[in-house]
């Protein structure tokens, strides 16, 4: 199975790590984040489904502090369906549906 460092996104390979090999990020300091950071952080993540999930988590939650977040991901992403999706979220973070207020 694979794991990825929940900070840099980097394949462990071994559950037990308690520091990535790459970053030197702490799986403790993780715990101790919380529920939204993480997701936040997940918008980084390598694989396209994770990336996808975490941004109709900040969507349907309308989650206010991930809007640079999301705006950032709507305008770099090389993914054309995540970068709408992240541009969907945040007009509807910000009570806009479709383009309309």
């Amino acid at each position: 199975m694979r794991y990825y460092c929940p900070n840099c996104w980097h394949d462990v390979w071994n559950e037990d790590f308690d520091i990535c090999p790459a970053c030197g990020y702490s799986k403790k300091e993780d715990s101790e984040k919380d529920y939204v950071k993480r997701v936040i952080n997940a918008l980084k993540h390598p694989a396209g489904e994770i990336s996808h999930l975490a941004v109709a988590i900040l969507e349907q939650r309308r989650e206010k502090q991930a809007i640079p977040y999301l705006e950032k991901l709507a305008k770099e992403s090389k993914d054309p369906s995540l970068a709408k999706a992240a541009e969907k979220a945040v007009e509807e973070i910000n009570g806009c549906k479709n383009g309309k207020g």
